[in-house]
């Protein structure tokens, strides 16, 4: 996940899951104004249930002001960064 901040802030990607009140990823990347961040991330959890579970995957930043583009910039999409992508697979 890359994300461009037009102010200093920190960009945050967050995890929720349904079935749980625990976060199970929280991630932040500290950036100047005007520059990208990237995260590369993977965590495991084991599910509490054999009913379907629910992700809840959201992106932002850390605190109020400025604005995060996800895969551009201010004059618009970039394909230069590697596109984001959430992978998903089932561990025996």
């Amino acid at each position: 996940m890359n994300g461009f901040v037009t102010e200093q802030n920190a960009f945050v990607v967050a995890v929720w899951r349904s079935d749980s009140p625990d976060l199970p990823s929280l991630v932040k990347r500290y950036a100047r104004a005007g520059r990208r961040v990237f995260i590369d991330h993977s965590f495991e959890f084991k599910a509490n249930t054999m009913s379907k579970i629910r992700l809840d995957v959201r992106i932002g930043l850390s605190r109020s002001g400025g604005t995060v583009f996800v895969n551009g910039d201010p004059d618009g999409q970039d394909h230069s960064p590697p596109v984001p992508f959430v992978e998903i697979r089932e561990l025996n």
